[in-house]
């Protein structure tokens, strides 16, 4: 029985694989309470004897997966901020129809909806700091706004600076940027962000990040980034290569950890990925990576 709680099943999905894998179990019935389309489909992408179940009273109905839907568009009306965010020194972002800007991996601003509709850029990290930035510096133009924290943010958002909020956020997404200036660390000719499989489910919350680049023969390699002990990173990256299944060519999939947190159960469950005709085996790489 998969006790989820208030998170989403499919982020268990990693550790129960983990149990099986190690037990040795000829059969895994997965039940939970809560209805999941991506636990199901991310199950069905492994090479194991696996079902899923959602309880409802005294039965079990089977889950149902689903496939992945295209990236939302976004509001073309957001689309007008994006040189305003460049020319402020930020790393423009669209992601599932939101418009953003980081700042070595970190999101600074976002453009969103005013209450009557209007479209507007909001600096700041999240939603609390963004309201709390708007209340402090009112009427305040907000590319100015937006230099003046791409600054403090770039300070502290380097390796080997001091231990600092600004830089126990979103480290995923920081090893992603570091990676895209430095693609020959994975034998890449270039490295670009793209956005996940699926929308974030909070800036708070570490969340494997993705990227594409080419290796050194032009083929195609897609690249997710995690860190931390993080179980759920291989099953997350069965939704990236789902999302590419229309690729003309075969693909790679590496996945990257820092060093430290490359532990065997990563690369056995990436090694149970069911095979597929496009993509070469996944791959699990450990980068030597400074602790922040």
């Amino acid at each position: 029985m998969l006790d989820a709680r208030d998170r989403e099943p499919a982020a268990l999905l990693g550790a129960v694989l983990a149990w099986a894998i190690r037990a040795d179990v000829a059969e895994l019935r997965i039940i939970t309470d809560t209805s999941s389309a991506t636990l199901a489909r991310r199950a069905e992408q492994f090479d194991l004897n696996i079902s899923t179940w959602l309880r409802e009273g005294r039965s079990l109905q089977p889950l149902q997966p689903s496939p992945l839907g295209l990236p939302r568009e976004p509001d073309p009306r957001h689309l007008q901020f994006v040189d305003l965010i460049t020319d402020a020194g930020a790393d423009l972002t669209v992601e599932h129809g939101v418009v953003a800007g980081e700042v070595r991996g970190l999101e600074v601003c976002r453009v969103v909806d005013d209450p009557a509709g209007d479209a507007r850029l909001e600096v700041g990290v999240g939603a609390n700091d963004r309201l709390a930035f708007s209340m402090l510096y009112e009427g305040e133009p907000a590319e100015v706004s937006l230099r003046r924290v791409v600054t403090a943010v770039e300070a502290h958002r380097s390796i080997g600076a001091a231990r600092h909020p600004l830089n126990q956020l979103a480290k995923e997404r920081f090893l992603r940027w570091h990676l895209s200036l430095h693609p020959e660390l994975l034998g890449l000719q270039h490295l670009v962000a793209t956005a996940g499989p699926l929308p974030r489910p909070g800036l708070a919350i570490a969340t494997p990040c993705t990227a594409f680049g080419l290796d050194e023969t032009g083929q195609g390699v897609h690249v997710v980034c995690s860190v931390g002990i993080d179980l759920d990173l291989v099953p997350y990256a069965v939704d990236v290569r789902l999302g590419q299944d229309q690729a003309s060519q075969i693909s790679r999939l590496v996945l990257v950890v820092p060093s430290r947190d490359l532990i065997p159960l990563q690369q056995d469950l990436a090694a149970r990925i069911a095979p597929h005709p496009q993509w070469s085996p996944t791959e699990v790489v450990g980068l030597s990576w400074p602790s922040v």
